[in-house]
């Protein structure tokens, strides 16, 4: 993620990797995610991996468990991804990406990721979900068990976006750890932009227009039922 060239991103994706380079990428994360679950999560199994959106069918497949989208409006992403991306160069490089390179090939990252999101997602597409008024509002499900949940009602939210998708699941959320530590935490999330310790850049910083941005990605805000 270092240098600034979009092929250089996509090519070292797994998807670029041979059948068996991908079964034994496969084997090694699930390694990883038995330390985390077990470990560290005491037993919880979590697939947050954004990077990793051409793998996210397969970790399905090997691993089970739900699939969740958090959809967000792609504008402030691009900027909070370019931002995280240019202050990683900066710590681990010694030096951020020139702005306009970085930004291209950031444009062509998204390019691949929402196509393949969209696509592991249709079935949620027109889904209002379940539970309570807000619930429908924050979570669309689909018929084949996955989710996509707006990330503006997840951040405002978090225990109810939660308690939706548990009782969609038929899993038990009322009087459970995982509850408590929600309450515990509500409010955190909602400030979390201000214990960043870099700034995103904006729009004219990296020479690009934000319209330009909702016009390039509208099929997917439309297909995951965003307001841009």
């Amino acid at each position: 993620m270092q240098f600034p060239h979009a092929d250089a991103w996509l090519d070292s994706s797994c998807a670029a990797f041979s059948a068996a380079d991908q079964e034994r990428f496969t084997r090694w994360y699930g390694r990883v995610l038995r330390k985390v679950a077990l470990r560290r999560g005491r037993g919880r199994r979590l697939l947050s991996k954004s990077h990793l959106i051409d793998s996210v069918a397969r970790f399905e497949g090997a691993f089970g468990g739900q699939l969740v989208a958090i959809a967000r409006k792609p504008q402030p992403v691009f900027l909070s991804w370019l931002g995280l991306a240019q202050a990683a160069s900066a710590s681990l490089a010694g030096a951020a990406l020139p702005s306009v390179a970085a930004a291209r090939a950031h444009l062509s990252f998204w390019d691949a990721y929402y196509a393949t999101e969209a696509g592991l997602f249709k079935h949620c597409a027109g889904s209002g979900g379940g539970g309570s008024d807000e619930g429908k509002a924050a979570v669309a499900l689909g018929a084949d068990g996955r989710a996509v949940v707006r990330f503006d009602s997840f951040i405002g939210d978090q225990r109810r976006t939660c308690e939706t998708l548990y009782a969609e699941w038929k899993l038990p959320f009322d009087g459970t750890d995982f509850q408590a530590a929600l309450v515990a935490k509500e409010g955190r999330a909602k400030t979390y932009k201000q214990r960043q310790k870099y700034v995103n850049p904006t729009f004219a910083d990296v020479g690009v227009e934000a319209c330009v941005v909702a016009d390039r990605y509208k099929t997917y805000t439309d297909s995951m039922r965003l307001q841009c």
